[in-house]
């Protein structure tokens, strides 16, 4: 009998470790999943940052013919622009929100060269099918009534559409390359918000939740490099018993939250990302 149960305390050990490395390695590969998902979604408003924008105050390019900045992008300062949350405007070079004016690829290329010239209305005929009608609206004063071509380097406000061509007003001198593909201006204020990364894109459908268990997330930007360094703080689901952590080596201690701020019990990951700002 004591043979025996000698023998079972020890396979009772060995199975209780088993179980304690099964729930550390669950634990950490469910964060690092939530951690690599939040910076997927935020790949796609960095790839196109700034491209057909002026990098300096892009709010001053995108005004109404009354010359009002668009209400929806009037603290934007930059194309790529760090702030503390949702609402304040910041110009540091490491912040926990990020604020970015990016275009989408539309498909659709202009049929020849133009030469545009300030306040003066255009007509860019289009070819390679039909503008879905639900991601550009004309004649309105929201994000959806601006678009841009790369080798022009303006936007340009949208008057009047068919099918096949646009009408558009520039802001600014600018010429527009045979072939350009036209691009959808659009704008997003990423942070995260009661555990979650949150997305606001800036069409009026307001902020949206993305990845939840998103606890932290860290932007820095070299200015002169174009260099955008993404850090993502993410936790397992389950709360253990104890003061577990996780990996938090990467986590700066300047950021936010801070490491003493999160709460015990939760097995916490940092995923790295950066960027080279092309546009």
């Amino acid at each position: 009998m004591l043979i025996s149960g000698a023998a079972a305390g020890a396979v009772l050990g060995i199975l209780f470790s088993c179980f304690k490395s099964l729930e550390l390695h669950r634990d950490l590969a469910q964060a690092t999943l939530r951690a690599e998902l939040a910076l997927a979604m935020i790949q796609p408003f960095v790839l196109n940052a700034g491209l057909g924008v002026p990098d300096a105050r892009p709010g001053e390019f995108l005004k109404g013919d009354n010359g009002v900045p668009l209400p929806l992008v009037r603290d934007f300062e930059r194309p790529v622009q760090l702030a503390l949350s949702a609402a304040a405007v910041s110009s540091f070079s490491a912040a926990p929100a990020l604020w970015t004016v990016y275009s989408v690829p539309s498909g659709r290329g202009t049929r020849g060269e133009a030469r545009l010239t300030r306040g003066e209305e255009y007509l860019l005929p289009l070819g390679g099918g039909v503008l879905n009608p639900d991601l550009l609206v004309a004649g309105t004063f929201n994000m959806k009534s601006w678009v841009t071509f790369p080798s022009a380097g303006y936007p340009l406000r949208v008057t009047r559409r068919s099918d096949y061509s646009l009408h558009v007003m520039p802001q600014a001198d600018c010429a527009v390359a045979a072939f350009d593909e036209l691009h959808f201006v659009r704008a997003a204020k990423i942070f995260v918000s009661a555990g979650m990364l949150t997305i606001d894109r800036m069409d009026g459908s307001g902020a949206q939740p993305g990845v939840n268990g998103v606890v932290g997330t860290w932007f820095e930007f070299d200015c002169e490099g174009r260099t955008l360094a993404v850090r993502v703080l993410a936790r397992s689901e389950e709360k253990r018993a104890g003061p577990v952590r996780g990996r938090l080596e990467d986590w700066p201690k300047d950021a936010v939250p801070n490491v003493a701020d999160l709460l015990p019990g939760y097995r916490y990951v940092v995923a790295m990302r950066s960027w080279r700002v092309r546009n």
